[in-house]
């Protein structure tokens, strides 16, 4: 039986970023390439979706509605919950949930599963924090000269479907970067087309 380590570093090598999908500002992978990459590699995988008390597909706090799927690999499983969202990705209140929201949930809910085990983790790399790139030590002093040519290279790199995270990774290798530097990447990158 393979180890957690080797289904994740299997998994976590597949570069996804050809595959990658804006859909306003955000990035996704679609379902369908991330469930294909990985039955490639696991033609065993199997995912499931747990039910709540009423065997609904969905679970809900009497406001609004959520899924909760587990995407298994060689007896490991990988749970993940996902809210149910509209096409601006915001919250369904209940009255409104309909089967098609809970399915494009559930899809989602499996591509984030499959992330738990390593393919396009890095999609989601700081996604739960208010600043998904912030650095340590703001009391440390930048060396960055965001001039022409640095924003020529942060649009080239965005050009070439590097995310966010990984060129900030990429200046801070060279350069000393404060919060205020993360900043000021972001706003150049998230101003490029």
């Amino acid at each position: 039986m393979k180890t957690y380590s080797e289904i994740y570093k299997a998994l976590s090598n597949v570069n996804v970023n050809d595959k990658v999908e804006l859909k306003g500002k955000q990035k996704y992978l679609s379902w369908s390439y991330a469930w294909s990459e990985a039955k490639k590699i696991y033609p065993e995988v199997t995912n499931s979706v747990y039910e709540n008390a009423d065997g609904w597909n969905y679970h809900t706090d009497g406001r609004y509605g959520w899924v909760k799927v587990g995407v298994t690999i060689m007896g490991i499983e990988s749970i993940e919950s996902f809210p149910i969202l509209d096409g601006a990705n915001r919250s369904v209140k209940l009255e409104a949930i309909d089967q098609f929201a809970v399915n494009k949930a559930i899809k989602r809910a499996v591509v984030k599963a499959l992330a738990g085990h390593g393919l396009g983790l890095y999609l989601y790399a700081g996604e739960d924090l208010p600043d998904a790139t912030a650095v340590s030590d703001t009391s440390e002093k930048s060396d960055l000269n965001m001039n022409d040519t640095t924003k020529k290279w942060i649009a080239d790199m965005k050009k070439q479907g590097v995310i966010l995270n990984d060129v900030v990774k990429k200046i801070r290798t060279k350069r000393k970067l404060t919060t205020s530097d993360v900043e000021q990447i972001r706003e150049v990158y998230d101003a490029l087309p």
